[in-house]
């Protein structure tokens, strides 16, 4: 069985290219997995597992589908940069592969927008990505 871990790393060398990195504000180093540290400089990006199931045909596992979310966070009165990062994100992964170690990826794509504004004090943040299904089957 493959794990959470291979698969977490197939996303973030995905997300880790150019076209996504030249817009957060350290580069590679603003991906971060589930939650971004409280030191971290904006705009950046984060992903996380949201759900995931098994499939089983005649009492094994014949593969397993995942929900991940996938946001950009800018920090400011405007949520464009967000917004220009969830773009470059969508064209990577919507209707792409990832390459899991141990298995094949059957099925990528964005199901949802998310979208919303935080306040924290005089600070807004705004978060703006989707969620992506993936399938995939060990190899």
């Amino acid at each position: 069985m493959v794990t959470n871990k291979a698969v977490r790393q197939a996303i973030y060398q995905k997300l880790n290219v150019a076209s996504v990195t030249t817009l957060l504000a350290q580069g590679s180093a603003s991906i971060y997995h589930a939650v971004a540290p409280p030191t971290a400089t904006y705009p950046l990006l984060v992903f996380n597992k949201q759900a995931g199931t098994q499939v089983q045909v005649f009492g094994d596992e014949a593969f397993r589908t995942t929900l991940w979310i996938v946001k950009a966070i800018a920090k400011g009165k405007s949520a464009s940069l967000a917004e220009d990062i969830d773009k470059a994100v969508f064209d990577r992964l919507n209707f792409s592969t990832v390459t899991i170690t141990g298995a094949s990826t059957m099925y990528l794509a964005r199901e949802s927008d998310v979208e919303f504004p935080e306040t924290q004090g005089d600070d807004i943040y705004h978060h703006v990505g989707g969620i992506y299904r993936l399938s995939y089957q060990d190899s």
